[in-house]
């Protein structure tokens, strides 16, 4: 069984968040990407986590209240969390820490659970990821729908053909966004290039996650997307305000 498989079975005893925390009413996080997409620029989520089973490690010191400030000044047009505990040491009380903040906040975990979906919107989440390589297609449209009741919108990635082929079923739901991961979940190895595949931007916002970073900016079809989501690059300090000038270049 591989770490993401063995995220997902520890996932069904994670203690869920009844009590309602949020500090505001949930920001569309897909309305935000469309503006962007409408002005012809792209989109930047950045991410907070503390380490990945990749291999990374966050740099001590800045913890998510300052890093969400830190990001926000910059331009930032979205939050993304970790809150899986064991293998990222993250936490649904790390979004509740931030959830005043008015830009979307993305719930980034092995969401598999209206139970989690739940925890979030009462964290003070504004969207939850769903990776459609390790879902059942009645799963992502039970979760998207959820999801949507609440609110709340679904970036719903895929790496591989398969996961991608699991989207059709939620085509017509107006909370849902695309993100291509450019790392196999199942290898931790890296696309050097990008196997997005373009006809899903006619349908969707598309997201591009994993990888991007100063020095991949200008081998990345960028123009594919609608946003990145930066993750690593952001946390250790690596992205300036150069970076999302360069972004839209």
């Amino acid at each position: 069984m591989g770490i993401v498989e063995k995220i997902y079975v520890k996932n069904r005893d994670r203690e869920a968040i009844i009590e309602y925390s949020r500090a505001r009413e949930p920001l569309s996080l897909r309305a935000t990407v469309m503006r962007r997409r409408e002005q012809g620029e792209l989109a930047v989520i950045s991410e907070f986590k503390r380490r990945s089973p990749s291999g990374f490690m966050k740099d001590s010191g800045t913890e998510v209240d300052e890093y969400v400030r830190h990001v926000v000044s910059l331009g930032t047009d979205a939050i993304s969390i970790l809150t899986e505990p064991s293998y990222f040491a993250g936490s649904y009380e790390d979004i509740m820490r931030v959830n005043d903040i008015h830009v979307p906040i993305l719930m980034k975990d092995f969401v598999s659970t209206v139970e989690m979906v739940e925890s979030g919107y009462n964290s003070g989440a504004d969207a939850v990821l769903l990776i459609a390589d390790f879902l059942s297609e009645d799963t992502l449209v039970q979760l998207t729908e959820k999801a949507s009741s609440l609110g709340m919108d679904s970036l719903v990635e895929f790496h591989s053909q398969a996961g991608l082929q699991k989207i059709s079923r939620i085509r017509n739901m107006g909370n849902v966004l695309i993100g291509y991961n450019r790392r196999n979940l199942a290898t931790m190895e890296m696309d050097p290039g990008c196997g997005y595949i373009p006809e899903v931007k006619r349908a969707y916002p598309c997201i591009l996650e994993s990888g991007v970073n100063p020095k991949s900016i200008p081998l990345l079809p960028l123009s594919s997307f609608d946003g990145v989501l930066v993750g690593e690059s952001m946390i250790n300090g690596q992205m300036t305000p150069e970076f999302f000038r360069r972004v839209n270049a």
